[in-house]
């Protein structure tokens, strides 16, 4: 049997462990960096336990030292980390959690036995010109949390701030509607095309905007040494603020929201949900409830529903948002979430050809046959002769939470996709109210067209000739998620 991978150096045989030299590797960190928090510990811990002969050394970006240091290496080996944490070994320089876990542990093995180029780190005394010590500028910076880039900016801003002593510099939240105006009223002063607006980390000094590709120590210096004697303040006009909250409204309004409800709709007429639906109707029906009574029922059964899943929503939003800090974690469940999407997408098709076919049975996005009977018997067993509302109430609570596996699989996706999109994450909210609000809109119909006297051999009807026009829509609908949510990620 083979050791365990962890084990891999303590049990080799001495002879061959006696040729293997200490290996440096440089580890550059920041205490506020979250990423560099949740990875760190664990990282030093497994290296020490796998490789005995690397020899791990901290620096903390804190230190100017350290920093400047950051820096030389960076020059050396032609690259510069845009993410924290970032790790030297040998001529290789690794940047954030994703590079570090997918390409270290293949760069130690192959330099185990072959003496790698050991990587000069040298903390240079730096010696400015005193003049940089009058420079005089306003800085605003753009940030947001779980920004992947915003943690080595926050390093560079730390090391401009003690070397600029009179360099004025604004953190904006972007998560903030404030942040998201200001962001947007600059934008539109320079001019910048929508894609690229509402992102972070940028930067504006004077009238030079940086997005996140063009910060760099050389570039912001390069400005602040230009306009040392001319410094021009940063003032937005309430004008220009409004018009840019306008701009958002506008944008976001014609493009957020439409995907989103018409998601809703779609898994309202989800024929998992549908037939549950047709069942109760049909179950009124045969029970000989008067339309006084329908309407009761429809009104405690639709509004538990959409509790139920505006609660499941929160919860997930709560949780997304949670491990938001975690910048790999973050992207993790973002990749999960589209390749969720991408699947159901491919099943719904595959339901669409079944269903063709005149194979339903074979379909497989469908509740299974032990769950349907769990539905039905809660439907009758509930008495909506005595307690019309809060059997209602109950029963679509129960129901709800027993067709989310179903549900779930239009919904999870599309909270998601509103998280990963920047823009939409602050009004989370807003758009979970929404998906909801069209969810229950052919509850509502059902219900109103019932009291109004439509039958529900009449609702089956129609479920049975648009099931395989459903399923078409919500394929290309879970393929139209699942591709929005990659292009966001890479």
């Amino acid at each position: 049997m083979l050791p365990e991978r962890e084990h891999f150096l303590k049990v080799l045989p001495e002879n061959l462990t006696e040729g293997i030299k200490k290996i440096d590797l440089y580890l550059f960190h920041s205490e506020e960096c979250g990423s560099c928090r949740s990875t760190i510990p664990g990282l030093t811990d497994r290296l020490e336990t796998m490789y005995p002969s690397l020899r791990v050394t901290l620096l903390d970006l804190k230190d100017p030292d350290n920093y400047e240091a950051l820096r030389n290496l960076e020059r050396s080996l032609g690259r510069r980390g845009e993410e924290l944490p970032i790790t030297v070994i040998g001529e290789h320089l690794l940047s954030g959690e994703r590079e570090i876990t997918e390409r270290l542990d293949p760069i130690i093995l192959r330099y185990l036995f072959k003496e790698p180029p050991q990587p000069i780190l040298t903390k240079p005394k730096v010696h400015e010109d005193p003049s940089v010590k009058e420079v005089s500028a306003e800085l605003i910076y753009f940030y947001q949390s779980g920004c992947v880039k915003c943690g080595r900016t926050d390093v560079l801003l730390d090391h401009l701030s003690r070397r600029y002593p009179k360099l004025s510099i604004k953190k904006i939240d972007l998560s903030t509607p404030e942040g998201k105006r200001l962001s947007e009223a600059i934008s539109e002063r320079v001019n910048l095309p929508n894609e690229e607006r509402l992102t972070a980390p940028s930067i504006l000094i004077g009238k030079e905007y940086l997005s996140q590709n063009e910060i760099s120590e050389e570039r912001i210096e390069e400005i602040l040494l230009s306009s040392k004697r001319n410094p021009s303040p940063i003032v937005i006009l309430p004008e220009e603020m409004k018009k840019a909250e306008e701009s958002i409204i506008e944008r976001f309004k014609s493009l957020g929201p439409i995907p989103v409800a018409f998601a809703g709709l779609i898994d309202g007429v989800n024929p998992c949900a549908f037939a549950t639906l047709i069942f109760l109707v049909s179950y009124l029906t045969m029970t000989g409830r008067k339309k006084r009574e329908v309407i009761k029922i429809g009104l405690g059964f639709t509004g538990a529903v959409f509790i139920t899943y505006l609660l499941i929503g929160l919860g997930i939003n709560s949780f997304i948002q949670h491990f938001s800090f975690t910048p790999i974690l973050s992207k993790g469940i973002y990749l999960l979430a589209s390749v969720f999407a991408l699947t159901m997408g491919s099943l719904s098709f595959y339901d669409f050809l079944m269903w063709k076919r005149g194979k339903a049975e074979e379909m497989k996005l469908q509740l299974p046959q032990s769950l349907k009977k769990l539905i039905h018997k809660t439907v009758r067993r509930v008495d909506f002769s005595k307690y019309h509302l809060p059997g209602a109430v109950f029963l679509g609570g129960t129901v709800s939470l027993f067709e989310f596996t179903c549900t779930g699989q239009v919904y999870l996706p599309t909270i998601i996709f509103v998280m990963s999109i920047s823009p939409l994450r602050g009004d989370a909210l807003s758009y979970l109210l929404l998906y909801n609000l069209a969810f229950i809109v052919p509850l509502v119909l059902v219900f109103g067209l019932f009291y109004l006297g439509v039958t529900q051999r009449r609702f089956a009807f129609f479920l049975k000739k648009r099931v395989a026009l459903i399923k078409l829509i919500t394929s290309a609908f879970s393929f139209l998620l699942g591709g929005t949510m990659l292009s966001t990620i890479f």
